[in-house]
């Protein structure tokens, strides 16, 4: 607000600025009970070391009793006690310092560097420190103000409130810093998960593409077994057929060669049913050699069907001993937990006897001191007992 008014025109300053309390100049009362005007004492004055001074308030006049950590006190620096000094009240507090005491206690701005190495409460905590420091100074600046201070830039160094601002800027731009890191990591984080997530999927999908490639394998194998059943079968079958055509030519070809009168004719008729024995025997074979192929087929059929029965009678015999040493194991388990047990009973037997024991003779002890007592005579006995 104080920086909206330093740069408004003159003209407009006066409709911005609230009109504050002003010490009217009057003639002194004949009341002596009245305030007296207060006075600022400079650097060099005598009255600058002495005690605070303590005002008279009028006969009659109210003051509201105020708690001594007020939050307004806050609003002023709090003074340095002497040695045999008790300040209480606002007498504990500067409400304008000397422009002197200014140039004296000086400091500088907090760097960058220096706020980096700061975490987030220190910063939290800093930036509040700096800005009850640029309200003190703003407070005493108006106080100056309303006290009279001509030139209020001399009695509040504006080189302290810049030195505030600055550092009050430079705070911001850390948290700034981190606000970008942070977003920055966890886009990183995310960009990881995504990269984890695709891994998976991947690797997902993989497993899917194998278990399919296995799947059409065993297909392809399947098919291919089937087809070559099937090839069996139909070379069976047209050996089958030709079998049965080569017998039918043989057939005509000896009732031709039997019939035929003509000698050429004859000899045709010869070699045609020659040539359709020679068929026969190649139809004949193909046939063997197809049901050698079937036969085959059929064996490996039952041989990877005994494999299979055997490896499953492995399997049910392992688990069968697997169950058979689990329940070993967990037989053994139980009697060495009753064994266990059992000692354990035994040791408290043992020393539920030794505690009797103990207590058999404790009473025996008592009971031959009793009768040592009541064999002594009554003035022996008390004088045992209590002594002389």
């Amino acid at each position: 607000m104080f920086s909206l008014i330093n740069r408004a025109p003159k003209r407009v300053q006066r409709s911005l600025v609230r009109s504050f309390a002003e010490i009217v100049a009057t003639a002194p009362s004949a009341d002596s009970s009245s305030i007296p005007p207060p006075t600022i004492a400079g650097p060099n004055s005598e009255s600058a070391e002495a005690a605070p001074r303590t005002f008279k308030y009028k006969k009659g006049a109210r003051r509201i009793p105020t708690k001594q950590d007020h939050g307004l006190y806050a609003f002023f620096r709090r003074k340095e006690q002497k040695e045999g000094e008790d300040l209480v009240g606002d007498a504990r507090f500067e409400v304008v310092e000397a422009p002197e005491t200014n140039q004296i206690i000086s400091g500088r701005a907090w760097t960058a560097a220096e706020l980096r190495l700061k975490s987030f409460d220190d910063l939290h905590t800093l930036w509040y420190v700096v800005l009850r420091e640029r309200n003190l100074l703003a407070t005493q600046k108006e106080e100056a103000r309303r006290m009279g201070v001509v030139n209020t830039q001399l009695q509040v160094s504006s080189d302290k409130v810049h030195e505030c601002r600055k550092t009050m800027a430079r705070i911001k731009a850390i948290m700034n810093e981190r606000r970008l890191a942070y977003e920055g990591a966890i886009k990183l984080v995310e960009l990881e998960q995504e990269d984890v997530e695709d891994r998976e999927l991947l690797k997902r999908l993989r497993a899917d593409v194998s278990v399919a490639q296995q799947e059409a394998q065993k297909a392809k194998s399947a098919n291919a077994k089937n087809a070559r059943e099937l090839e069996v079968e139909a070379d069976i079958a047209l050996a089958k057929e030709a079998i049965t055509s080569a017998k039918e030519r043989v057939k005509e070809a000896r009732v031709a060669a039997a019939t035929e009168q003509d000698p050429a004719k004859a000899k045709q008729a010869d070699k045609e049913r020659r040539r359709a024995e020679v068929d026969l025997q190649a139809a004949k074979s193909v046939q063997r050699a197809a049901a050698r192929q079937k036969a085959a087929e059929l064996a490996r059929k039952r041989q990877l069907a005994l494999v299979e029965k055997v490896k499953a009678k492995d399997a049910q015999l392992v688990a069968k001993k697997e169950k058979e040493v689990a329940a070993a194991a967990a037989k053994d388990a139980q009697s060495a937990e009753e064994a266990a047990m059992a000692a354990k009973k035994a040791e408290m037997k043992k020393e539920e006897e030794v505690r009797k024991a103990a207590a058999a003779v404790e009473l025996l002890k008592e009971q031959r001191a009793k009768e040592k007592l009541a064999r002594l005579p009554v003035g022996a006995a008390a004088a045992g007992l209590f002594g002389r």
